[in-house]
């Protein structure tokens, strides 16, 4: 009895053990974000990058007063996980609004005349939070 009971412990331990709690895989849904961005539809973009911009906090460094330049590169990473999409940043905390404004540019394909500018508000002490878009 006694070793039934300690062979149920050890198994109930082990198995707490060998559970690992699943990371929140944060992503865009690829087809939305193209159609949000084919119809410039500013509610359907900023629903897509509403997820991805929640971890988006300023770390400000010396070489990066706005403490953003880091999240900008996730950014990319997210929007290049969509086949038919290339993005580069046109200006980093450049736009001299308050708070300041990054560009992302976006091209559909390779067709230059499906180009699009993301503006990201990019406060120093507060998340990035997306703005607009525009061509």
């Amino acid at each position: 009895m006694k070793y039934l009971l300690m062979m149920m412990i050890c198994l109930f331990g082990v198995s707490l053990i060998s559970c690992e709690k699943q990371e929140d895989v944060k992503s865009i849904n690829c087809e939305n974000f193209v159609e949000g961005l084919t119809n410039e539809d500013d509610e359907v973009i900023e629903k897509e990058l509403a997820e991805i911009l929640e971890e988006m906090q300023s770390v400000p460094t010396d070489d990066d007063p706005f403490g953003h330049e880091a999240n900008f590169n996730k950014i990319l990473n997210y929007i290049r996980e969509c086949s038919e999409l290339t993005a580069k940043i046109d200006c980093y905390a450049c736009i001299e609004t308050l708070p300041v404004q990054t560009e992302i540019i976006i091209t559909i394909g390779s067709d230059t005349e499906n180009v699009f500018i993301l503006d990201f508000y990019t406060p120093e002490d507060d998340k990035i939070s997306y703005n607009r878009m525009h061509r």
